[in-house]
């Protein structure tokens, strides 16, 4: 995902989108954790690399929460209109 292109969005549209990508990696792991089924520990390989395929949408989760609510915290609600408010003090006044 390139977040970086958040900016050019309207902050209603980048809200949704990273709300929506949430969403997606949910039903992913979902799927991904139901495919795997119960991997047994008599195979450790297999054990470990499920529990890494797991690990790693578990982590863009995680992320994908800490980014909605760093945004939301700093201005960035479906209310906002612009990312204009949501430059620094000292962006803002230069």
């Amino acid at each position: 995902m390139a977040i970086v292109f958040l900016r050019l969005l309207p902050v209603e549209e980048a809200i949704t989108l990273l709300g929506e990508r949430r969403r997606v990696v949910s039903e992913h792991r979902l799927k991904t954790v139901a495919e795997l089924g119960d991997v047994n520990r008599d195979n450790i390989l297999a054990f470990i690399a499920a529990d890494h395929m797991v690990s790693l949408i578990e982590t863009e989760l995680a992320w994908l929460d800490r980014s909605l609510a760093l945004l939301k915290e700093n201005g960035w609600s479906e209310d906002t209109p612009s990312h204009q408010s949501q430059k620094p003090e000292d962006e803002q006044n230069e």
